[in-house]
């Protein structure tokens, strides 16, 4: 039995909306780095408290990644990665709206979270379009 074949302009604009999910999320994400200076001046925090409070960005990724694949096996890569992709554009709002370094440290775990999420969404959606391409696309979305 042969798989049914699947319309190539479809292919094409998956393909591209997986591509424009890598890219949101490179953007997306770098866009915060820019902005640390005026939260930490902002916040009036030291350098020190400052790293602390960057380590939540590490923890919201670990503890997310553990869930992530939970939540994209339960309801699938593509409605994950819209959640996603909402998620990590709200949470971008967090930092600069951080009264204190401790809302800051919370925030910058859902911003974490949020990444973490969408790059897990983003990548198995990418398998599922390679897959139906028949050849690898994954190093060329990375990039």
């Amino acid at each position: 039995m042969t798989e049914p074949s699947i319309d190539p302009t479809v292919l094409r604009r998956a393909r591209r909306a997986v591509l424009v999910a890598f890219f949101t999320n490179g953007a997306a994400f770098a866009s915060w780095a820019p902005r640390i200076p005026s939260v930490q001046e902002d916040l009036a925090i030291n350098a020190t408290t400052l790293g602390v409070a960057l380590t939540g960005v590490g923890l919201g990724g670990l503890i997310f990644t553990f869930f992530a694949g939970m939540f994209v096996d339960h309801f699938g890569s593509r409605r994950i990665l819209l959640v996603a992709i909402a998620a990590l554009c709200a949470c971008l709002m967090l930092p600069g709206l951080a009264p204190s370094w401790w809302a800051l440290l919370l925030a910058l775990v859902l911003l974490g979270g949020a990444d973490a999420l969408m790059d897990v969404a983003m990548n198995a959606h990418g398998v599922l379009v390679e897959q139906q391409y028949g050849r690898s696309l994954l190093l060329r979305l990375n990039a």
